[in-house]
C-alpha cells in the first residue's frame, strides 16, 4: 500500500519526475487496473499530465517513445481524492504483478478539451517482480525490478494470503 500525493500542473510533474529518469537503480511504474501479460498487447489511452511526464522522461531517455521499455504494474485497488491544486492517492499493487513491456505504436493527439493525450500501444514482454517501491513527487511510483522466478511465499511453508468470508465475519 502506497499513499502519497502529487499534483495536476503539467510544468510541475515534469520537473517532479525529471530526477528518476537515467538512473540505473530505480525505473518508473505506470500502474493498471489489472496485470499486463507477456505476450499481450494493450493501447492505453494517457492524459493525465503525471502519466504524460513519465512517457516524456522515457522518451527523453530512449530517444524516442518507440521501442522504448516501460515496466507496468498491476494496482489491485486505488483511490484518487482531488484536494484543491492535488491529488492524494492511495494505492495498493501487487509486487508479483509486475511486467515489462514495450512500446510498439504511439499517437500523440488532443482530447477535446484541447489537453495533450498520447496513446500508446504497450507489449509485455517479460513477467518481473517489484521491489523497493517508493512514491514520487510525480504521481507514479518507482522502483526496481527482479527478473528471477523465484518467489519465497510460494515455497513450501512460505507465506500465505487467505481471504475467508463466513456469514457476516470477514478475515484476512
Amino acid at each position: 500500500r502506497h499513499r502519497f500525493r502529487f499534483g495536476t500542473d503539467p510544468a510541475g510533474c515534469r520537473a517532479a519526475a525529471a530526477p528518476f529518469f537515467g538512473q540505473n537503480e530505480t525505473r518508473p511504474f505506470l500502474t493498471l487496473r489489472s496485470p499486463l501479460q507477456v505476450g499481450e498487447r494493450r493501447r492505453m489511452n494517457l492524459f493525465e499530465p503525471r502519466w504524460l511526464a513519465l512517457l516524456d522522461g522515457v522518451a527523453d531517455q530512449n530517444g524516442g517513445l518507440l521501442g522504448a521499455s516501460l515496466a507496468t504494474i498491476h494496482a489491485a485497488n486505488r483511490c484518487y481524492l482531488r484536494d484543491g491544486d492535488g491529488v492524494d492517492a492511495d494505492v495498493v499493487v501487487d509486487p508479483r504483478g509486475a511486467c515489462l513491456a514495450n512500446i510498439e505504436r504511439v499517437e500523440e493527439s488532443t482530447r477535446p478539451s484541447g489537453a495533450r493525450r498520447v496513446a500508446v500501444w504497450l507489449r509485455g514482454v517479460e513477467a518481473v517482480r517489484a521491489e523497493e517501491l517508493a512514491t514520487t513527487d510525480a504521481g507514479f511510483l518507482t522502483g526496481r525490478v527482479a527478473t528471477d522466478a523465484s518467489d519465497d511465499d510460494e515455497a513450501p511453508g512460505g507465506a500465505a494470503s487467505v481471504v475467508a468470508v463466513v456469514g457476516l465475519a470477514h478475515a484476512n
